[in-house]
């Protein structure tokens, strides 16, 4: 993988970035209490408005920290944090099943755990685009991103839609170190994020073929386009799966149909944020 481009873009500061505590809620479960705050938070800004009708970034963030009356029993320095492309409607607490769930996971595992919400906004619409990528959702935008890289040859890497959702995580890192710290005295220093990615090669060699999930990139003939020297510099980007020796210490984890496989590997995707 060539990761400078993608560091460099991360890194790079945004006037845009900051987030706002929106709800909270004490949560009681047999002694012990949760507390489990809202959060909105603005990653960035992404593009212009010549291109996209989105460009500022707003996310929903949930974290849940653990309280404990015993003072022997310690919260985890980690945080579980669960990455999901789509927004719910709102910034208000009122999603049962999810703050209940967060609330036994935190309490379970003695740590933070927190959700983001809406890595990618969405629906998006990209303009001036001979395919009307309008209004789009899911692998759509993904796919309309990725065909704008490889037609553009000098199309910078981060028009890629990835490069922001990436950012997006990255500040949601920041933003949950920074807040457990300062309303909880409480450090986290470690993250092990939970989400979906995608690698075009291991997915056909797994499947034998492309899934319907794909459906826009073949549409797109983007799966025509694996051995096209952009696509190779795309995946150079992106692809989690590619060989990069700064992530051979961390583990990667498969889900397949319910199948849950832990591998130590030497291309890995990174899982922990230090």
């Amino acid at each position: 993988m060539d990761l400078k481009a993608l560091d460099e873009f991360v890194n790079l500061p945004d006037p845009h970035y900051n987030y706002t505590l929106i709800d909270r809620m004490i949560l009681p479960f047999h002694g012990i209490s949760a507390d489990y705050d809202t959060i909105n938070m603005t990653s960035q800004k992404w593009l212009d408005k010549s291109e996209v009708d989105k460009m500022v970034w707003s996310h929903k963030l949930e974290i849940t920290v653990p309280k404990f009356w015993s003072q022997r029993i310690s919260i985890s320095e980690s945080c579980q944090l669960m990455i999901m492309t789509d927004q719910k409607d709102g910034f208000i607490a009122d999603d049962f099943f999810t703050f209940i769930a967060l609330k036994h996971t935190s309490v379970g595992a003695k740590s933070v755990v927190a959700v983001l919400s809406g890595a990618l906004p969405q629906p998006l619409t990209f303009y001036n685009d001979p395919l009307r990528c309008k209004n789009i959702t899911g692998y759509d935008i993904v796919a309309c991103s990725w065909r704008r890289f490889m037609n553009n040859t000098i199309a910078p890497a981060h028009v890629l839609v990835q490069f922001p959702i990436v950012k997006a995580v990255v500040r949601t890192m920041d933003s949950i170190t920074d807040y457990v710290k300062k309303e909880y005295g409480h450090d986290v220093t470690k993250f092990t994020l939970v989400g979906l990615g995608l690698s075009f090669k291991h997915h056909y060699r797994a499947y034998c073929g492309w899934s319907y999930m794909l459906r826009p990139f073949f549409e797109m003939n983007i799966t025509q386009e694996l051995d096209n020297p952009r696509f190779q510099e795309l995946a150079s980007h992106l692809d989690p799966l590619g060989k990069e020796a700064s992530l051979q210490r961390h583990t990667e984890f498969l889900v397949k149909k319910r199948a849950v496989m832990g591998r130590r590997v030497s291309e890995g995707l990174i899982d922990i944020h230090q």
